[in-house]
């Protein structure tokens, strides 16, 4: 029996399977089976083409404040859409800060901070309801101004009818003593009525509860 001995550069394989190259795997310009070239390389698969794959679209959350802008009124102040959401409240606390500190009136800071605390939190609770699939979120307005030299007015203004009532809580309760916390703290506050809603303001001056500039 005569053995062939074939060194490694000798060696050829042929492939069993003489049909062409898969198209769809095919670079451009390389001819087919039956000599024909193809027009340009495309590496998706059947499967793909017959099942693409869904896009999903995000949607950005909305925003949770607009920001500040100056009033175009012949008194001095800001507004702010905010978003009623338990967030708002310390967005508003560092809107009211910030607003104070430009007019140098930091020495009722603590007081206003509490203030729009109460507005804000007041219009969370009684103006928001659960939220229906498709629901435009609901807002609330703050406005911060400086009547006088030496006061501001904080006003929140929400899109609920619903009045506001003064409890008289007892000692041991958690909750109800909004409105009482910012009749010590203000000057004056009161409510008005909206078409859409209504508006709760708190006017704070220097000097009151002994504050002192």
């Amino acid at each position: 029996m005569t053995t062939t001995t074939y060194s490694p550069f000798e060696l050829r394989i042929e492939a069993t399977d003489k049909s062409p190259i898969p198209t769809r795997l095919r670079s451009v310009g390389e001819a087919d089976g039956a000599g024909h070239k193809r027009p340009e390389a495309v590496m998706t698969t059947q499967n793909q083409e017959q099942h693409p794959t869904p896009t999903t679209k995000t949607v950005p959350p909305p925003s949770l404040a607009l920001p500040l802008r100056p009033l175009t009124r012949t008194i001095p102040g800001y507004t702010q859409t905010l978003l009623l959401i338990p967030p708002a409240v310390r967005q508003a606390r560092g809107s009211v800060r910030t607003t104070l500190a430009c007019w140098c009136l930091d020495v009722l800071t603590d007081d206003a901070q509490l203030a729009v605390s109460e507005l804000v939190t007041n219009a969370l609770r009684h103006a928001t309801q659960p939220p229906l699939p498709g629901d435009e979120p609901i807002r609330c307005q703050l406005t911060v101004e400086r009547p006088e030299r030496r006061a501001v007015r904080i006003t929140v203004a929400d899109p609920s009818p619903r009045g506001l009532v003064q409890r008289h809580p007892d000692i041991e309760a958690e909750t109800g003593r909004g409105l009482t916390v910012l009749s010590e703290i203000s000057a004056d506050w009161g409510v008005e009525t909206l078409p859409a809603g209504k508006r709760v303001w708190a006017l704070l001056r220097v000097g009151r509860r002994g504050v002192e500039q």
